[in-house]
């Protein structure tokens, strides 16, 4: 294997890498050698003397051995440092990962994984010992180092080859330092598109992600990327340093100039030639000085390619890091160098982003007109690749049609017949069902048709359980404030707290932490007199200063009275996220507990509103197929259970006294049928359309293709959207 593929063994091909090759050679071809003289000579028999052959194999055999064992120790130390770093970053991200955070179960499912794959390696290169020493350093760092043990499956996937151990322990590059399936990675066109058509100036972050502000899977990711680089550091402190993942680092940077000026990808690579700095390297003359030249250089680079306002700023990070390069001693050189390289990889994928958001903001008016079909031909081509790609949607929009018709909030008979404002009513319920659960809708049980939205619903979920919370805060607050003190200075107070809770925002902060945060953030902006205003409400028999738990105590909300809470804020969450919320904003709630909030849930609303809006004309014809199906079988359903029951009274009541008929008997059955049993009249329109604004992007073909009562505007013009 090392003859014949030394790239698939080899991380790269050093000095002590090429004597394990040319050792591997020569035992290769002497023992090919062999073989050809035992095959010659089948038909006589091989002498004492033939056999003094293999005596130079075994010369080459011990040689080969030396060689290996003089690349293989230092390789295992090497690998062993990378598995360190790998492992600890899959500690602290999990760290970020609330136990009862059910949204990330597939990412803690993930480093589980990984992590035994990991110390089962780390087990097979260092020992017990070396990874006994590895979970202590875990344990002075606060982590509990207790794992599954790995499966048969892990640990034989684990003991490869001596000479394939260069492998499969290396983190992933640093611009996607996590290599998880399950965090989400660069956006799609899809994405794109769908974030263009709900904001025309949605932009893409520093990051390139341009997903919604999501604490966790930001210090999921901080956690990979500065794993990457403190193992880049150890690369450095190696004896001899090892350069190939700082290569690599130096090859993204020109790939990245070159996307964004491919006209220039001659001049690019000859001035960022990673053959040469190799060349450098293998010759022994890389000094400090060549190290920040290298720097300096794609530095340079960078700025002739620069904006004025991104010069700048790259200038100035510049300036101080520089003065570091240049003051540094040769113990520090290596973590500075790899400072030094983020530094300029960041620049570039800063420029990167750039030059997308210059591109989105060309094609967002082409997005406005066009984006919907879009979304639509994508959805069809899924569905095409695999026909049963909906399944949650029905099921969900089934669990939606029985619990609305069963509160009462739907009208059976109104689905039945397809008319379009029950059709409506249905969706918005559906979607607000995902937002208003007890835990966020994890992505493998979210409807197929949202899960484009998966990461607003999640923060929408947050928006809407910290409306109950912050309603309850300022209710319980005003009634403790006020039981005490009949003062314009509490309403001040209390004003302050509304605004404060008005501004917080929810979903920057993990389910667990709101109340601690919202609290923190109030007491931030308390001036002195409102602390000892509290201290003296709250104390108001014995005064004493003033404390966090008094604060605390102030804003404490009792679990029984949010429990009850829940009711008011969806009826005012339905009101406002239905089509027409818009018009009924300006009618603020008479109640103070939903008036005191008001500012926040009506922005909150008009949020979720645009997902709705948006969501309803992409798959509206769906929707329309599947509430309409479900209502009929539910229907279908209620009439058979109906007809059982009468069966049943029917039979016990004749086996009871078979002579007792009375003549209005017939007429109760006949009443009960009529009450349950909705008329079968259901050709006129079915379900809704896409609204007016939207209409003319739907193509003619796509008419063709809606429901029948989407298509028939003539038979009810309730059926529109």
């Amino acid at each position: 294997m090392i003859d014949a593929r030394p790239s698939s063994c080899f991380e790269n091909i050093g000095h002590l890498e090429k004597q394990v090759q040319d050792a591997a050679a020569d035992l290769v071809k002497t023992f090919k050698q062999i073989c050809a003289r035992i095959e010659g000579s089948k038909s006589n028999p091989v002498t004492l003397h033939d056999w003094c052959s293999w005596i130079s194999f075994l010369k080459q055999l011990n040689v080969y051995l030396a060689r290996f064992k003089d690349w293989k120790v230092p390789d295992e130390h090497k690998l062993t440092e990378r598995i360190k770093h790998a492992l600890l970053a899959l500690y602290r991200a999990e760290s970020h990962l609330s136990p009862e955070a059910q949204e990330y179960m597939s990412m803690k499912e993930e480093f589980r994984a990984q992590k035994a794959k990991l110390r089962a390696k780390m087990l097979q290169i260092a020992g017990a010992q070396g990874l006994e020493s590895f979970d202590e350093a875990l344990r002075q760092q606060g982590f509990t180092a207790v794992d599954a043990e790995p499966s048969e499956e892990t640990a034989s996937s684990s003991s490869q080859g001596a000479g394939s151990s260069s492998r499969p322990a290396e983190l992933p590059s640093s611009t996607n330092a996590s290599g998880l399936s399950s965090l989400p990675g660069r956006m799609t066109n899809e994405q794109l598109a769908h974030e263009l058509l709900l904001d025309p100036a949605f932009k893409l972050d520093e990051q390139g992600a341009g997903y919604l502000d999501n604490p966790v899977l930001s210090k999921v990711r901080e956690s990979f990327k500065v794993a990457f680089w403190d193992s880049l550091v150890d690369d450095l402190r190696l004896t001899p340093p090892c350069y190939v993942r700082v290569l690599k680092v130096v090859g993204e940077v020109r790939d990245g100039m070159i996307d964004l000026s491919p006209s220039r990808s001659k001049e690019l690579k000859e001035k960022i030639d990673t053959a040469y700095w190799q060349e450098q390297i293998e010759s022994g003359a890389l000094d400090w000085s060549s190290c920040v030249s290298l720097i300096e250089g794609m530095l340079g680079i960078a700025m002739e390619m620069q904006e004025p306002s991104r010069k700048q700023e790259t200038q100035a990070g510049w300036k101080a890091l520089e003065e570091e390069l240049r003051a540094s001693t040769p113990e520090d050189q290596p973590t500075l160098f790899c400072k030094a390289l983020e530094y300029v990889l960041g620049r570039v994928n800063v420029m990167r982003v750039d030059a997308a958001n210059a591109r989105l903001r060309n094609i967002a008016h082409v997005i406005q007109n066009h984006g919907i079909e879009y979304e639509r031909a994508h959805m069809d081509k899924k569905i095409k690749a695999n026909p049963a790609y909906l399944q949650r949607t029905p099921e969900w929009i089934r669990a939606v049609v029985e619990k609305e018709v069963g509160r009462g909030r739907a009208d059976l008979s109104k689905l039945v017949q397809g008319e379009g404002a029950a059709y409506e009513q249905i969706h918005t319920a559906a979607v607000l069902s995902l937002i208003m659960g007890s835990e966020p809708v994890k992505t493998d049980a979210c409807p197929e048709t949202l899960q484009l939205d998966i990461s607003r619903l999640h923060k929408y979920h947050a928006d809407f359980h910290f409306d109950v919370l912050a309603a309850c805060m300022l209710a319980v607050a005003s009634q403790r404030l006020m039981a005490t003190k009949k003062d314009p200075k509490v309403t001040e107070l209390l004003e302050h707290l509304k605004t404060s809770l008005n501004s917080f925002e929810a979903s920057l902060v993990e389910k667990e932490e709101r109340v601690k945060a919202a609290t923190s953030s109030f007491e931030a902006e308390l001036s002195a007199a409102e602390k000892e205003l509290i201290a003296s409400c709250l104390s108001p028999s014995q005064p004493s200063a003033y404390s966090r738990e008094m604060l605390e105590r102030l804003l404490e909300v009792p679990a029984m009275v949010l429990e009850k809470s829940y009711g008011p804020m969806e009826e005012q969450w339905l009101r406002l996220v239905s089509a027409d919320g818009s018009k009924v904003e300006s009618d603020v709630p008479q109640s103070p507990f939903v008036r005191n909030v008001y500012e926040r849930v009506v922005r909150n609303a008009r949020r979720v509103r645009k997902v709705i809006s948006l969501n309803r004309k992409v798959h509206y014809d769906r929707y329309n197929q599947m509430i309409l199906a479900e209502s009929q079988e539910f229907k279908l359903g209620m009439q058979q259970q109906t007809e059982k029951s009468q069966t049943t009274s029917t039979s016990n009541f004749v086996g009871a006294s078979s002579s007792s008929k009375g003549p209005g008997d017939d007429m109760q059955v006949g009443a009960c049928d009529t009450v349950l049993a909705v008329s079968d009249d259901s050709a006129g329109a079915v379900g809704f359309t896409v609204s007016e604004e939207s209409k003319e992007k739907v193509t003619d073909d796509e008419k063709s293709t809606r429901s029948p009562g989407a298509a028939d505007e003539s038979s009810s013009k309730k059926a529109r959207l």
